[in-house]
């Protein structure tokens, strides 16, 4: 299962929920045809982007009271029913726990992605201690999610890395 989303509060009368995305873009819902809320699977029958939330209007939540009952709750998605992404990029339950590597050395393993407005970040631990990269173009040359790894550029990596003291 892949967290996609989270319910923040009923829009409407006929139990549309307002949505935050937790995908790359919030169009990606529209492709999106059943969801997981609470242990729960609904049939999606709408989904527009409002902003950089989505609207959802799912099968037998038809009224405020219904909606109210799910906000505040993750979103899942059955991961191979998501759509394929372009190459070049993840979802990002596909990067945590991938080895990071700079020729024959370890620099750290994934841990977590904060998403930004200028560049996701990864946040790597090794040791632990944090280790900071910004997701720019010529860092990362090489990303194998089958084999969870990936290779970074050692002379761009000395000057983005931020690690922690």
């Amino acid at each position: 299962m892949l967290l996609i989303g989270k319910t923040i509060k009923v829009h409407g009368l006929k139990g549309e929920l307002k949505t935050q995305c937790f995908l790359d873009s919030p169009d990606l819902f529209k492709k999106i045809r059943s969801i997981f809320v609470n242990n729960n699977t609904y049939s999606v029958e709408q989904s527009r982007v409002s902003g950089q939330f989505v609207l959802l209007k799912l099968k037998g939540i038809d009224t405020v009271d219904d909606a109210k009952k799910i906000c505040g709750l993750d979103i899942y998605a059955e991961k191979d029913k998501m759509p394929k992404l372009p190459q070049g990029r993840y979802y990002i339950a596909d990067l945590l726990g991938c080895i990071v590597m700079s020729s024959t050395v370890r620099v750290g393993k994934i841990k977590d992605v904060l998403q930004y407005g200028a560049a996701d970040v990864i946040v790597l631990t090794k040791e632990g201690k944090e280790i900071m990269l910004p997701w720019i173009d010529g860092l990362f040359t090489s990303v194998d999610i089958e084999k969870k790894l990936i290779y970074v550029n050692e002379q761009k990596l000395n000057e983005v890395a931020v690690y922690e003291d």
